[in-house]
């Protein structure tokens, strides 16, 4: 069964139930009121709101968690926690399913967890990818310098919008898991009993939940209502890159990601996407490059953050000039300061953080997807296996997972490889240019090919457990 949920506009039967276990101790909201097939509730009928609550997808021996956010880690949260007997509702703030975004990769043990979901997911995922190959260094006029196959781009290259299709499909294959779109949450409290969280609809409707699991991005709200603005804000550690991307119509690009590094700390790539659309993107680095773009990123104008990137990048040749023209019509536009996401503690109390709401690596890493996926099936598993005592739980997820988050979030190059890939001066550009076309020429890639960039082995690393009461 499948139950999503439209948001506040849709039915709005009004019904107060009490319940004296932690799963709906609050009056039911409109949360609940589209996922079973009640559609015409009558106010004063007693009869139907107990058939309501008597059904199996409301059986009250199930964990009640609440996963606010409903991106990767969501998903791959919500399938596990059903998997392990838990009642999910998954609240997203968007309207709908997420757009395309930016291309990402999946490798390692991810992978594997992807692959124990069954039912051809990971075969599904294969067959959407962007089937991207390589990638070809452009001099300025947009001429190919070097072309090198592989190396930096993975087995699997995808949309993370499909992505996400594919395992919010997978976790509605359970009848334990609601997904809710154009929900978010405005307020929280918790105590031994569990956590009460208010609604943003126009009811302001509260409902309790045993636990409450943020995955909702760097700058989670979840966060923000466990620790305050405060520690959440000092949290997120920005650094000195901005970078947008966006869909362009494709062209004539190739199954090449194509680079144009260009003076100023500045660059441009398109990436396959589609038979219609390629991915673009502008990237600069330094606090010299980026001061212009400060005060359109902080203030979230989306047309005043292309036009500022428009002309940033208006005075290169190349392929930027198609690039920033497409800019100005894209619907599917995400700009941002990379940041990374550090916390003493992932959990408090009844509520623990999942992906980039508590560990977010950023692109520079390359590891986001890889750590929401593995944190998540960590998280679900350990949550499922100590559903009465939470904070056993959480203490386990992170004792496992931390010091495996702290190196994946090391920048390459000890920090330094934003600022070597974005040259300030033409002999910078040069020199970069010429390091790609000796590992070109030279072959040297192919020393790196099924090497740990691309690695063969999908088994779960010695630290990361198979939980007993998955297996079938």
């Amino acid at each position: 069964m499948v139950s999503v949920i439209s948001g506040e506009n849709g039915l709005r039967s009004k019904f107060a139930v009490r319940r004296t276990t932690s799963i709906y101790k609050a009056s039911m909201p409109s949360l609940v009121r589209c996922s079973i097939a009640y559609n015409n509730l009558n106010n004063n009928s007693e009869q139907q709101t107990s058939a309501l609550f008597s059904s199996h997808q409301y059986s009250m021996a199930k964990l009640s968690v609440l996963v606010v956010g409903g991106g990767i880690a969501g998903s791959v949260l919500a399938y596990w926690l059903a998997k392990g007997g838990a009642e999910v509702l998954v609240i997203e703030r968007s309207s709908g399913s997420l757009d395309k975004g930016q291309g990402i990769d999946i490798e390692g043990p991810p992978r594997e967890v992807i692959r124990r979901m069954g039912h051809g997911y990971l075969e599904e995922i294969q067959a959407r990818s962007t089937g991207e190959t390589g990638f070809a260094c452009l001099d300025d006029n947009g001429k190919i310098r070097a072309t090198i196959p592989g190396l930096l781009t993975s087995d699997i290259e995808i949309m993370r919008g499909d992505l996400t299709d594919v395992l919010t499909k997978a976790a509605n294959t359970f009848d334990a898991v609601t997904f809710q779109y154009g929900c978010s949450i405005v307020a929280m409290e918790q105590d031994d009993a569990g956590v009460t969280v208010t609604f943003n609809d126009s009811d302001r409707s509260r409902r309790t939940f045993d636990v409450v699991l943020g995955a909702d991005g760097s700058r989670s709200k979840t966060r923000q209502l466990m620790f305050g603005s405060a520690k959440s804000d000092a949290a997120i550690k920005p650094l000195d890159v901005y970078s947008a991307f966006f869909s362009i119509p494709r062209g004539d690009d190739t199954m090449y990601a194509t680079i144009q590094p260009a003076t100023g700390c500045r660059q441009t790539v398109i990436r396959p996407m589609s038979k219609e659309t390629s991915s673009a993107f502008l990237s600069a680095v330094g606090k010299g490059a980026t001061a212009q773009l400060e005060q359109v990123q902080r203030e979230g104008d989306r047309e005043a953050q292309k036009k500022a990137l428009y002309h940033m990048f208006s005075d290169i040749g190349g392929q930027a000039p198609r690039i920033i023209e497409g800019l100005l019509d894209t619907k599917n536009f995400y700009f941002e300061r990379i940041s990374q996401v550090k916390l003493e503690h992932w959990s408090s109390g009844r509520v623990a953080l999942c992906g980039d709401a508590g560990y977010c690596p950023s692109p520079l890493t390359g590891q986001g997807t890889n750590l929401a996926i593995i944190g998540s099936y960590v998280l679900a598993g350990e949550l499922t296996s100590s559903p009465n005592d939470p904070t056993k739980a959480f203490q386990a997820y992170e004792k496992r997972l931390r010091g495996y988050v702290e190196e994946k979030q090391q920048i390459p190059l000890g920090g330094r490889a934003p600022f070597l890939v974005h040259p300030k001066t033409a002999w910078g550009v040069w020199m970069l240019r010429a390091f790609f076309s000796l590992i070109a020429w030279s072959g040297l890639w192919k020393l790196f090919e099924g090497k740990d960039l691309r690695p063969k082995d999908y088994k779960f690393p010695d630290w990361m457990p198979v939980y007993a009461h998955y297996e079938d």
